[in-house]
């Protein structure tokens, strides 16, 4: 049978009362409820994200904030810290350092916000699934990376994949020329160009997370697009790397995932799912009368490097601006412009000007520090 494969963007929420399962027949009153998301990552490190359910409409509130551990049945506790990332946008989020954890234990959440606690029951954690490969193609425009992998024996044929990647690239201009504020003159560099702030690399980590559904083909995906990007983006430019994570989940944390993406992507919300009952994980554990919604899995994560290297660049640059007269420089140097380097403008030879991030990688969001065990 054709596998089924789905995209949930950001953090997605299932809901669960303290002590019923969700009903899409839900009153007012629970509009300001807490929504949890859970991660427990054996291998990586755990997340922990919540927020407040927010209103269609009306002022929006702030995020909760609390504590939370998780806590394996050999008595670890992984204590919760707080940290800046890409994160901080979706809720107030707890990290935990599970890297060293082990599969063989069972583990739990527990976390304390706005003076009620709640908790998971004990979990077992999924099996990790095994990569056995990504490579990457071009069409005409674009680049795709594209994972295989494998259900381990006793996996549950559904999966999550997520990545990070890093780069190496350089900025569009080596700067040549620099103007002389006091008198506007344009004062050409002698020697030899400054590489100084030409190459950099630059790191993302995916907030995009890929449902996978390989139950129907017993485990075996092949080729999974997880990843694309124009072909004259600057991950091209010399050396692209890309961490891949795979991740087994049950069959009840695929569905309320896969429920609330298919209401995302029709514009709904959290009271309009399809019809049905899906019964999370949590329980407010000092007052069944609070509601909390949401879920919080643990599985082993499969993970692996891969290098990719300039063979489907396209050379692209930002184009420079031609500014006409010493009277325009004031307005043109207010908004960050300065003149850059020799540049040929609608047939004409040019000085171009453009702005900071176009000679000085860095200002383009960069750095110059080479990321760990980065291989040459």
């Amino acid at each position: 049978m054709k596998k089924r494969f789905f995209t949930y963007i950001g953090l997605l929420f299932t809901a669960v009362s303290c002590i019923y399962p969700f009903n899409p027949e839900l009153p007012d009153t629970v509009e300001h409820a807490l929504v949890v998301e859970g991660n427990i990552l054996l291998g990586d490190y755990s997340t922990a994200v919540f927020r407040y359910l927010q209103p269609l409409s009306g002022k929006v509130m702030g995020y909760p904030s609390g504590t939370a551990y998780i806590e394996d049945d050999g008595g670890t506790i992984y204590s919760g810290y707080t940290e800046a990332d890409l994160y901080a946008q979706q809720g107030y989020t707890l990290h935990f350092d599970t890297r060293n954890a082990s599969e063989d234990r069972l583990y739990r959440m527990v976390l304390t916000v706005d003076s009620h606690s709640y908790e998971t029951d004990w979990i077992q954690p999924e099996v990790s699934p095994v990569i056995t490969g990504v490579r990457f193609t071009a069409d005409k425009d674009n680049v795709h990376a594209l994972v295989s992998f494998t259900d381990a024996p006793g996996g549950s044929g559904y999966s999550s994949v997520t990545y990070e990647e890093t780069w190496h690239f350089h900025a569009d201009y080596l700067k040549t020329y620099y103007i002389n504020l006091a008198t506007y003159e344009i004062i050409q560099i002698m020697g030899q160009p400054d590489y100084l702030r030409y190459w950099c690399w630059k790191s993302y980590e995916s907030s995009t997370y890929s449902l996978v559904d390989s139950y129907d083909t017993h485990g075996h995906v092949e080729d999974f697009e997880f990843n694309s990007f124009l072909r004259t983006n600057n991950r091209n430019h010399d050396r692209y790397r890309v961490k891949v994570k795979v991740k087994s989940m049950p069959e009840t944390e695929y569905k309320f995932r896969k429920l609330l993406n298919d209401n995302d992507e029709i514009g709904g919300n959290l009271f309009t799912p399809e019809p049905g009952e899906i019964a999370g994980n949590l329980i407010c554990s000092d007052d069944p009368s609070v509601k909390v919604y949401g879920y919080v899995g643990a599985a082993r994560v499969a993970e692996g490097y891969f290098y990719m290297d300039d063979s489907f660049y396209i050379n692209y640059t930002y184009p420079l601006i031609k500014v006409e007269s010493m009277e325009d420089y004031p307005r043109y140097l207010d908004m960050g412009y300065e003149p850059i380097t020799d540049y040929f403008y609608n047939g004409e030879s040019i000085i171009g000007w453009g702005q900071k991030r176009c000679y000085d990688c860095t200002a383009a969001g960069g750095t110059q520090v080479e990321p760990e065990n980065w291989e040459k």
